[in-house]
């Protein structure tokens, strides 16, 4: 693979890991003990998303590792 091509991969894993990074933080503030009555059914939506999220980065992970292996 060409350089350009991981180079996108190394900036879609760095973009994916600040949108990680975002959601932790927005998490701690939904799961503060003082607020967590009105926010906790939001909870699992925010998890599927975190989720999802990874699932993504594994995928550019693996791809990046075959890049750098071939």
């Amino acid at each position: 693979m060409e350089r350009t091509e991981a180079k996108r991969l190394f900036d879609s894993i760095e973009e994916y890991i600040m949108e990680i990074l975002q959601m932790a933080d927005f998490l701690e503030v939904v799961c503060n003990e003082d607020f967590i009555p009105e926010t906790g059914r939001f909870l699992y939506i925010i998890i599927k998303l975190l989720k999802k999220e990874c699932d993504r980065l594994e995928i550019e992970r693996i791809e990046l590792k075959d890049v750098c292996l071939d």
